[in-house]
């Protein structure tokens, strides 16, 4: 008779290997030692006896921008040496400045900070304090050039965008008849007044103003053709059906169909 057999299977039990404190020790002393001189270094670089700040070059086309001012103004934030200097702070500091659209800063390797300055560009005044640029943005300098020739526009506070736009359409009608804006006003009732370069003010409302401008543009050289020894003083488009026209040299007021 066969009989089977089982066998039992023992398992020894996992063999423990003793820690090795000696190795991990040094394993640790080294890290130790590694991150100490590290550290070190970084301090010593970091020092500006020893990394200093030896050039700073300031680029750009500067017509209205005080560039001894802008120096004199970024020099406390220069003297912590060429790793320490704060980049986007000196960023900030240029473009608060007021003649100043746009600063980028970068370090170059191993002691020189290079400065470029985009310069704003005036293109209007603005509430006679501040400036406009092409872009409607507002600037106000501390002082204005004082030989500075450019046209006056006014507005409402956060309407320097809409009323440099009008300006824009309004001149170019009025270039057809050799005449440019000297200024050009929007009141706290919305209500449109222009003056042209002849000298003539021309009041225009708060309703469809550049289309009443157009009315006035389409009659106006027929209007100077029965003109004699007089001249437009005031226009007022802001009646429905025409405008009265003043005239420097005349008493009475005309009215216009």
């Amino acid at each position: 008779m066969l009989m089977s057999a089982t066998a039992a299977v023992l398992e020894r039990p996992p063999v423990t290997e003793p820690v090795n404190w000696l190795r991990w020790g040094m394993t640790l002393s080294l890290f130790v030692v590694t991150v100490s001189s590290l550290a070190g270094f970084v301090y010593w670089l970091t020092d500006p006896g020893h990394s200093p700040l030896r050039r700073v070059d300031i680029k750009g086309d500067f017509r209205y921008l005080d560039k001894a001012q802008l120096q004199s103004t970024l020099a406390p934030m220069l003297e912590n040496g060429f790793f320490k200097i704060d980049v986007a702070g000196v960023q900030q500091q240029a473009e608060a400045l007021p003649w100043v659209k746009r600063a980028s800063v970068r370090r170059i390797w191993p002691d020189r900070l290079q400065i470029h300055i985009v310069e704003q560009q005036p293109f209007t005044f603005w509430d006679d304090q501040s400036l406009l640029n092409p872009q409607g943005e507002v600037f106000t300098p501390a002082r204005q050039p004082v030989d500075m020739t450019l046209p006056r526009l006014s507005g409402p506070p956060g309407h320097a965008i809409p009323v440099l736009a009008n300006y824009q359409h309004m001149n170019d009608m009025v270039k057809g008849l050799g005449l440019t804006i000297d200024e050009l006003h929007q009141d706290n009732r919305r209500a449109w007044r222009l003056t042209l370069s002849n000298g003539m003010t021309v009041e225009m409302g708060r309703t469809d103003p550049v289309q009443r401008l157009a009315r006035f543009i389409a009659v106006y050289p027929s209007i100077l053709a029965t003109t004699v020894n007089a001249v437009i003083e005031q226009v007022d488009l802001r009646y429905s059906n025409g405008f009265a026209v003043r005239w420097s040299q005349l008493a009475s007021e005309e009215e216009t169909g």
